[in-house]
């Protein structure tokens, strides 16, 4: 949550012909990064204060959420219940919804051409024919050009894709063998939902409305979750 010196209602008692002084602004805020646990409450330690702004701590992001996580979250929650506990978290922050680990696989993090700044990602990995092979995502220490460098995208393709048509007739019957046996029935089931909603006569866009309740969770408030939702977290607990 965010507060701000600031930020009050608006309205005051003042005399007669006078009118209230406002601020200029919100003033300087804080934000605060919290944890209520369902069985002891408030984790104060586990909380994390800071002054946000530019010309102050900055902005609350997703590595700040998980260096909390980490070192403060954790650990306090453990300090609370003793050994041999799990917790599920709820996170009621977007920053924290989008966080990701520093070497994380994520391609919009690449450049196209190696070195840069861009992050140091960890090892790949595909199974083809049963083995396992590793993808290394950086130049080793004994590159000629790029020692200890990120890939990037275009060294990552060059690697992996000659372009020839040759290795697109190989590698084709591959891809189509490693998708799961589950993301097949989930695909069949979708088709079957466009299949009932064009027999029902419907045009297109109403025929995608229909489907989509079928294939959509909606949760329209971010700080709560449904009581179904609800009370399958408490029966796992």
């Amino acid at each position: 949550m965010t507060v701000q010196a600031n930020n009050d209602h608006g309205k005051s008692w003042v005399l007669k012909d006078e009118f209230r002084l406002k601020k200029k602004g919100v003033g300087r805020g804080l934000h605060q990064s919290s944890v209520i646990c369902s069985t002891v409450g408030h984790l104060v330690d586990a909380g994390v204060t800071m002054e946000y702004g530019k010309n102050y701590e900055g902005h609350w992001t997703g590595e700040h959420f998980v260096n909390q996580l980490r070192n403060k979250i954790i650990p306090e929650f453990e300090r609370a219940h003793g050994p041999g506990y799990q917790a599920l978290f709820l996170i009621d922050n977007s920053q924290g919804h989008s966080a990701y680990a520093e070497d994380a696989l994520v391609v919009s993090r690449m450049n196209v051409k190696p070195g840069g700044k861009q992050a140091h990602m960890r090892n790949g990995w595909y199974i083809s024919n049963g083995e396992k092979f590793t993808q290394s995502m950086v130049y080793p220490h004994d590159h000629a050009d790029h020692p200890n460098a990120p890939k990037g995208i275009k060294a990552y393709l060059r690697d992996h894709c000659d372009y020839t048509f040759d290795t697109l007739k190989a590698n084709l019957p591959i891809a189509l063998a490693s998708v799961p046996i589950r993301s097949i029935r989930l695909w069949e089931h979708w088709m079957f939902r466009w299949m009932e909603a064009y027999r029902s006569g419907l045009d297109t866009r109403n025929a995608q409305l229909q489907v989509k309740q079928f294939s959509s969770r909606h949760y329209k408030s971010h700080r709560k979750v449904p009581e179904g939702l609800a009370s399958t977290f408490d029966s796992v607990v």
